[in-house]
């Protein structure tokens, strides 16, 4: 039977994450991955120094046509990876 003071494991380790500050690392590895899947294998290898602070996420890339495709793509790449987290964690894209 379930004691009063009893939690789901879930809800223990949400309270976990967030008291050794877990949840903004495994939120930057998650990025990392679905930048890869929302952008292609190609132009993931050419982007590094994907880092993500306080709703902003910021990639360096290493040529500058490329740069250019993904300035004006920022929107449609953060709604893109909103979708794809199931939440709105990126507020903004920099493209560097």
């Amino acid at each position: 039977m379930r004691q009063p003071r009893d939690k789901p494991l879930k809800l223990l380790l949400e309270e976990w994450k967030k008291a050794f500050k877990f949840n903004d690392r495994i939120v930057e590895i998650s990025l990392v991955e679905v930048w890869e899947r929302i952008v292609g294998i190609q132009i993931a290898n050419q982007t590094h120094t994907l880092k993500f602070n306080k709703g902003i996420l910021t990639v360096k890339v290493k040529s500058a046509p490329l740069k250019n495709d993904l300035f004006y793509m920022r929107t449609s790449l953060m709604q893109k990876i909103n979708a794809e987290v199931g939440q709105e964690l990126v507020k903004n894209v920099i493209i560097i």
